[in-house]
């Protein structure tokens, strides 16, 4: 049916132009054949146009959807942006916190050794003490064994 309307087409601008008739029924069959091929055309157009039509509002639906998704996905970029410094800032924390306690242990072990040197040089001197004055107990323990021998004895 489409090459028949464009041939009729053809033909009638043909008779119009190459006959050079000036008859009416000429002209007026040329205007019906032409009247019936724009409205062919038309219906053939109009279903191509609601398609065009509607691919367009897909299209912009599409458009607004991956619009949507950006902002989306901007939004959680910026998310994951705080929580990666957020991250960071515990890390560095954490870091600090583990120094800080390492350096606090060093210092009490520092402070306990020399607590423990102290004590043991204290404890080495009590010891000598405790040998001197053992030694000073048996000493008296003796002399007072020998006055009581001598004064038993007188």
């Amino acid at each position: 049916m489409e090459k028949r309307s464009f041939v009729t087409v053809f033909l009638c601008l043909f008779l119009l132009t190459g006959c050079g008739t000036t008859k009416q029924w000429v002209k007026e069959y040329v205007e019906q054949q032409a009247t019936i091929a724009k409205m062919d055309t038309r219906e053939r157009l109009q279903p191509l146009e609601q398609a065009l039509d509607n691919n367009n509002m897909q299209v912009k639906k599409l458009v607004g959807s991956i619009n949507g998704l950006d902002v989306r996905l901007n939004q959680f970029t910026e998310k994951l942006v705080r929580f990666t410094e957020s991250l960071e800032e515990v890390n560095k924390s954490y870091k600090q916190g583990l120094k800080d306690v390492e350096l606090a242990m060093q210092q009490e072990t520092t402070q306990v050794t020399k607590k423990m040197k102290t004590l043991d040089a204290k404890l080495q001197r009590l010891g000598k003490g405790l040998i001197t004055f053992q030694r000073s107990m048996e000493l008296l323990e003796k002399k007072l064994d020998e006055a009581k021998k001598a004064g038993v004895a007188q």
